[in-house]
């Protein structure tokens, strides 16, 4: 069985529409935490540093984990590079949730995860595939 990552409302029609359950591929969806191609220095983040570290401090991000049994966050390989913005929030997030609240965060494997989903939410076993021109949360402000 393999497991893709997509985006709930994924941002491209395919060439190739990807199956889903019926051939034992499943699409989760993924939640954004602000971190997109074009933000991948503090400097271009809104807010900078800090802003950033409160998203994971009680704000945006940390309410998504809250708020969603299954997380599973979308960044870019930028993020990773230059200022490292996703090792900086998702640290952020880990420590403020660890002394703030009571969850026990675990990563039990992709299919673990899957399944574990699919049975949360079982309307969501087909893909819902949309159009990239309506939706305006990546555009440059």
């Amino acid at each position: 069985m393999s497991l893709f990552s997509v985006p709930s409302s994924f941002h491209s029609s395919p060439l190739v529409p990807l199956p889903s359950s019926p051939c034992s591929h499943q699409v989760l969806p993924r939640q954004t935490c602000r971190l997109f191609t074009h933000t991948f220095l503090y400097s271009h983040f809104p807010g900078g540093r800090n802003q950033l570290v409160s998203l994971a401090a009680g704000g945006e991000v940390f309410l998504t984990l809250l708020r969603t049994p299954v997380s599973i966050f979308m960044t870019h390989t930028p993020n990773y590079c230059c200022d490292r913005l996703a090792l900086t929030l998702f640290p952020a997030l880990f420590k403020f949730t660890s002394r703030w609240t009571q969850l026990q965060l675990s990563y039990p494997g992709p299919l673990a995860m899957a399944d574990r989903y699919f049975s949360l939410y079982p309307e969501d076993t087909s893909p819902l595939w949309t159009v990239s021109c309506y939706s305006t949360h990546q555009l440059l402000s």
